[in-house]
């Protein structure tokens, strides 16, 4: 008879089933930390038969693609060419899969037709113009597929160059100044359009991504902190009720740094911003006091004009009276009995 599963065992087995949710088997500080949920959750939802990894220099991201095909038993092969030599670690950490499965990239010739990749990722450095030539596997992505663009150069790229694939979709994930982008296949499965179908569920499924790898890099770093090795899980496979829960415990007990790190993050975002609301007080009071100089000017001003506009009645009526006083003359009798002398006075003056 079968022995029931306790409560803790069953929720730490719920979180390893979530593709989301797996732990690297290869960790080192890289760009490509806070994508790794994303790359688990494609090889889960594609089940590519090809991947390929393009720059970078620690190959982390090609051992999640080795990671999740071995994960879930699938026939991939995973290619990589990685900008510089392989590190050892990484060399050392791709010996844990087979031959078959992880493997160089041979760019150039006929290749590209003879393989398309249905998960590609692509780091862009700082100068996103010399990244290893990713447009031919971009342009042989099949219909379900799709490719992941990260890095420090994916904003100049975004405006540089087109990446997406012809009749697919394209995604912008990440943060605002650190993009990620997604590019989709025209024929993707039904998880993948009922979930990316709306803004409001890309923008929550996003949010969520993001917080798995901003935890994910946190607890990268931390890790190396406590062992050098790269290639040591974060947290092995329990084999007792004993082991569970004390995984349990050291999971409660990172979730309490992390808080105290929220914390103090919290703290020091609060006092920049009592240092800019103080800055935009005295700010505030520099453009009242100017508000003020001006509206004393334009009072000023308008004094100005109403007394011009008193002179210029003033004027007018002047004017009126002068009109007034011309016409009658003009219209008096000695005006019209003078007419022939004046008219004679002009000839004689010539």
């Amino acid at each position: 008879m079968a022995q029931p599963v306790s409560p803790e065992l069953a929720a730490l087995a719920a979180l390893r089933d979530c593709s989301l949710c797996w732990q690297p088997e290869y960790l080192t500080p890289s760009a490509a930390v806070p994508i790794l949920p994303l790359l688990f959750w494609l090889s889960e939802v594609l089940q590519p038969q090809v991947t390929v990894s393009l720059g970078g220099q620690e190959g982390v991201a090609h051992l999640a693609l080795c990671q999740a095909a071995a994960r879930l038993a699938l026939d991939t092969r995973c290619l990589v060419q990685l900008e510089g030599p392989d590190p050892v670690r990484f060399h050392d950490a791709r010996q844990a899969y087979s031959s078959d499965r992880s493997g160089p990239v041979l760019v150039g010739g006929d290749g590209f037709s003879a393989v398309s990749a249905a998960v590609l990722t692509v780091h862009l450095g700082r100068c996103p113009t010399q990244a290893i030539g990713w447009m031919p596997w971009l342009q042989h992505l099949p219909p379900r597929g799709a490719a992941v663009f990260y890095g420090a150069g994916t904003a100049e790229m975004e405006r540089l160059e087109p990446v997406c694939p012809a009749g697919g979709t394209l995604l912008r994930l990440g943060l605002p100044d650190a993009p990620v982008l997604l590019a989709l296949g025209s024929d993707m499965p039904k998880r993948v359009t009922e979930l990316l179908g709306s803004t409001e569920l890309q923008e929550s499924f996003n949010g969520f991504l993001m917080g798995l790898g901003a935890r994910l890099q946190q607890r990268v770093c931390r890790h190396l902190i406590l062992s050098p090795d790269p290639t040591a899980p974060l947290l092995p496979v329990p084999q007792n009720l004993e082991e569970a829960r004390a995984q349990i415990t050291r999971l409660i007990e990172m979730q309490a740094e992390d808080l105290d790190c929220l914390a103090q993050h919290l703290q020091d975002q609060e006092k920049l911003a009592t240092q800019r609301q103080l800055q935009q007080r005295a700010a505030l009071a520099v453009e009242q006091a100017e508000v003020a100089r001006q509206r004393n000017i334009v009072a000023r001003l308008e004094a100005g004009v109403a007394d011009l506009y008193v002179d210029t009645e003033g004027l007018r009526q002047d004017v009126h009276d002068s009109s007034t006083t011309l016409d009658a003359l003009r219209n008096s009798s000695s005006w019209r009995l003078t007419a022939p002398l004046r008219q004679l006075m002009r000839m004689l003056r010539g």
